[in-house]
């Protein structure tokens, strides 16, 4: 079984309370050095490749899950195709992706029935003048759709036109499909990132994104674009959040009672600061997070306040 965000709706929740080891403050010295994250790939100037394409510090694939609305009214979901090169294509460029659901074994993800979509096309052409463009799945019906399950489809480039290649790492993608939960949405982030080095005040706009029925992923502080999504699970009853890693293979840390006060601690430095406790007003939608992880030099914590716009 892969160690993804689904077992048992979901996320296996584990307290972590030491600091990371040698790997980990190399990987997070990395970070800061901005030598790592999500990027296109390297030594393939005009590689084709998914954009939602996501693999694990172990090189395994993580589903990239889309939420759709339950409801009787046809809609689709789509991913994106796109070159990694310096320019646009000077010609319409055709790529074959491939319905490969083997890549969907061991998510713990339910491949969704063929009777529940169609693919658009599998040859898309991303035109003459572009750099990508999407492949397509329609469903017809989402109201069939169990709002329980998280369903998954795998794709992967197959061929590409000429003067192409495929980018190996990146060639592979896993779609969840799930009804959207009701903490989906876009969110209104304000807080602070305390840093050893580089602190920070953050304002900035966030999606959150269906996991589950009780999770969504959310970037991390202000990190999101470096490949740093944390998952959060909502408790529906106490309104408790839980936060877990999602896609860095660094593990979260939540702070429900208060700012670490070593390695090397802070202080408070911003109004929003003692509000921070890890969890959700459903009156306001808003979420009152404090979490973070441990970094080659020690902590790195986000406090956030996030409003649904």
């Amino acid at each position: 079984m892969q160690k993804y965000f689904f077992r048992s709706l979901y996320p296996v929740i584990a307290a972590f309370v030491l600091l990371l080891s040698a790997t980990g403050c190399v990987k997070d010295e990395g970070f800061d050095n901005n030598e790592y994250g999500i990027k296109d790939p390297a030594g393939q100037p005009k590689g084709v490749l998914f954009q939602q394409a996501r693999v694990d510090a172990d090189g395994i694939q993580v589903p990239t899950v889309i939420g759709i609305i339950g409801v009787s009214t046809p809609q689709s979901i789509q991913t994106l195709v796109k070159i990694a090169a310096d320019g646009a294509v000077t010609s319409d460029l055709k790529v074959t992706v491939t319905l490969n659901n083997d890549l969907v074994t061991g998510t713990d993800l339910i491949v969704l029935d063929p009777s529940s979509y169609q693919i658009a096309a599998t040859e898309v052409v991303i035109p003459a003048g572009e750099k990508n463009a999407y492949l397509v799945i329609n469903i017809p019906d989402a109201s069939t759709i169990d709002p329980s399950v998280v369903y998954g489809l795998g794709f992967t480039i197959t061929s590409v036109d000429a003067g192409y290649t495929i980018a190996a790492n990146s060639k592979d993608v896993v779609l969840g499909i799930a009804i959207k939960n009701q903490w989906d949405g876009t969110y209104h982030s304000t807080g602070y990132f305390y840093h050893p080095s580089g602190p920070r005040t953050m304002d900035l706009v966030k999606p959150l994104a269906t996991v589950s029925a009780t999770s969504v992923s959310c970037d991390v502080g202000d990190i999101g674009s470096l490949g740093y999504v944390a998952l959060l699970t909502i408790d529906p009853v106490t309104n408790k959040v839980t936060i877990t890693d999602y896609t860095t293979g660094v593990p979260m840390i939540q702070f429900d009672d208060g700012l670490p006060t070593t390695s090397p601690g802070y202080t408070p430095q911003w109004d929003g600061s003692p509000l921070c406790n890890n969890t959700y007003d459903p009156a306001t939608k808003t979420f009152y997070l404090r979490y973070g992880y441990v970094g080659g030099t020690g902590y790195r914590v986000s406090e956030e306040i996030l409003v649904l716009e």
